[in-house]
């Protein structure tokens, strides 16, 4: 073999090397990125819920929206405006009494999730079946709403399932680019 073949082969794979290190330091930190954002969405989205939530004690017609349900609860009624997102971006929604019981919305974790206690105003995570999901409690505070809660859940996934496509792709690309 030729000095400079072996140049040659020395350069590609210098160079193999440092793009997959970058690739995969790229791909770290942009994981890392998209959970905190991930985060700070179920955050915005809980809060944003929060505001669409109002109490009455006596139901009239003129406190009546044709794009809001009602819910009857302890002698008022519970409205939730047309606005509340029930699930965005894989953020799924739900309204509980402090028992855990489910008022509206949906719980997407069934039992695993109700074990988990309100915790007002904090991120928590819950490891089910090998896939963490987010959980984000805010206790509502309006006349009427004492015990209740809103909750917003959504899988880790969804934030790496975006992350994991990109990597696949630019993976192919560095092949067919070497290549």
């Amino acid at each position: 073999m030729s000095i400079q073949r072996k140049i040659i082969i020395w350069f590609t794979a210098i160079l193999i090397v440092i793009s997959l290190i970058m690739f995969f330091v790229i791909i770290s930190a942009s994981s890392i990125v998209l959970k905190e954002t991930l985060k700070s969405t179920l955050v915005e989205t809980v809060e944003s819920n929060s505001n669409e939530i109002e109490y009455y004690y006596i139901l009239s017609e003129e406190n009546k929206n044709s794009y809001s349900q009602y819910i009857s609860y302890k002698g008022g009624y519970i409205e939730i405006n047309d606005i509340f997102l029930d699930e965005i971006s894989g953020i799924i929604s739900g309204i509980y009494e402090t028992n855990r019981n489910l008022i509206y919305g949906e719980n997407p974790l069934e039992e695993k999730l109700l074990k988990k206690g309100f915790s007002n105003g904090i991120v928590q995570t819950l490891e089910i079946d090998n896939e963490k999901y987010y959980i984000f409690d805010r206790k509502l505070d309006h006349l009427g709403t004492e015990d209740v809660w809103l909750r917003g859940v959504v899988s880790e996934n969804k934030a790496l399932s975006e992350i994991s496509d990109i990597s696949k792709i630019s993976f192919i690309i560095l092949c067919v680019v070497i290549h």
